[in-house]
This record gives C-alpha cells, sequence and structure tokens, in this order.
C-alpha cells in the first residue's frame, strides 16, 4: 500500500512559523498548518508562551497557559469522516 494507509499518526512537534498559523508535524514526516483563529482558546495564549506545550502519548497537545486539551483529531478531522469506504 502507498501512502499513509495504516500508519498512526503521532505529534512530534509544534512551531508557529508564521503571524496566525501553527504548525503540527508528525514523526512520520507528515506535517499540517492550521490558522490559529479555528482555536480559540490557543489564540488567547500570548505569543511568548505558545512553545510551552506537553505532547502526550503522541496524540495530544496541552499548552501550559490554555484551558483547552487538543487531540490529534483536532487538528486533521475524524478519520471515518473521510476514510474510503469503497
Amino acid at each position: 500500500m502507498e501512502g499513509y494507509g495504516g500508519t498512526t499518526p503521532v505529534i512530534k512537534k509544534v512551531t508557529f512559523p508564521k503571524r496566525g498559523k501553527f504548525e503540527v508535524s508528525l514523526e512520520d514526516g507528515r506535517s499540517i498548518m492550521l490558522p490559529v483563529s479555528r482555536f480559540p482558546s490557543l489564540q488567547k495564549v500570548p505569543l511568548a508562551r505558545r512553545n510551552k506545550y506537553i505532547i502526550g502519548n503522541g496524540n495530544t497537545i496541552i499548552w501550559h497557559d490554555c484551558a483547552e486539551v487538543y487531540h490529534i483529531q483536532d487538528f486533521f478531522g475524524f478519520p471515518d469522516d473521510y476514510r474510503y469506504k469503497g
């Protein structure tokens, strides 16, 4: 099988390379750039504190100054919503 089918995504790191955007990188080399505006709780975290986070079990990101806990499906969606069922 080509591509990433059957590969479980594991979060490696989070960066803020552009104003208003953040990037979630996975251990297998994939990454996704996201608008901070879609994550209001994270948007409230001061810029200087956004690099203060913990990755839990490879599938959760917890920012020290954020009340919300983000799970991998918050960034990539729910697999059952887009999985090919043909």
